[in-house]
């Protein structure tokens, strides 16, 4: 993750989650003529071991860290970005919906890894139980 982080968005060191969106005049012709619906819009990389670590910190499941990351990065993929102050509030309010959606519909802890230890919400980034670096 490191790597891939350094070379494509030119960070050092391991992040949480990356996404690349593909834009819509490199996919297939079929892709890109398709209704949205099974479309592929690109690729979101997560890192297993930056989640390990921040479950621990927080009190939570690993794969609860990883379910998030992955939501943030099919947000990333519809459109939202949060590289300003308001633009990250807007992901956040963003993410926990689509949490909450989530654990609703699919019993997200159970899914994952069985029962969960804590079921407090996720704390942002920048909080005292903040997640780490967004790319």
């Amino acid at each position: 993750m490191a790597r891939v982080n350094e070379q494509h968005l030119q960070h050092q060191g391991v992040t949480d989650v990356i996404t690349f969106a593909y834009p819509r005049e490199i996919l297939p012709a079929a892709l890109a003529e398709a209704d949205d619906e099974g479309q592929v819009l690109g690729e979101i990389l997560v890192c297993p071991s930056v989640a390990v670590e921040a479950a621990a910190r927080l009190g939570h499941q690993p794969g609860e860290e990883l379910a998030l990351y992955l939501a943030h990065g099919i947000l990333h993929l519809c459109g939202l970005d949060d590289h300003h102050p308001a633009d990250r509030r807007r992901m956040r309010q963003a993410e926990r919906r689509l949490m909450s959606a989530v654990r609703l519909e699919h019993q997200l802890p159970e899914l994952f890894l069985g029962e969960a230890k804590s079921a407090r919400p996720l704390d942002p980034p920048g909080t005292s139980g903040g997640r780490g670096v967004r790319a």
